[in-house]
């Protein structure tokens, strides 16, 4: 996560050009804020624990917006740049199916113990 603010603010010519992206584009500094934003929820889950739930909800569903956004930049404008396909779309996919089914299984386990 911390690398992809930084790529995004530090060296976002080269991360654009990589995505298939133009350069000097706002958005990346967008990206950035949205990233650092999302990474923060998740930072502060380990001394507030009901802040996992919510981070899981908006990481996933950022994450499969940009992995939807991703096939479609790939259909619809044939962009296969390096950053845009391979492991980056996988990423975008499994991650938040990991967070889920971990989640699930500590609540599970958590509510056994409960009993």
């Amino acid at each position: 996560m911390i690398s992809g603010i930084m790529g995004h603010i530090i060296y976002a010519d080269q991360v654009a050009q990589s995505i298939g992206w133009p350069l000097n584009s706002g958005f990346q500094m967008e990206l950035a804020f949205a990233t650092f934003g999302i990474g923060l929820i998740g930072f502060m889950g380990f001394w507030i624990r009901s802040f996992w739930l919510p981070y899981i909800i908006t990481r996933s569903t950022f994450l499969w917006g940009a992995g939807i956004t991703h096939v479609l930049h790939m259909i619809e404008s044939q962009n296969f740049s390096p950053s845009n396909t391979g492991i980056v779309v996988y990423w975008d996919f499994i991650l938040p199916i990991v967070l889920i089914v971990l989640y699930l299984k500590v609540a599970k386990e958590r509510k056994q113990a409960d009993i």
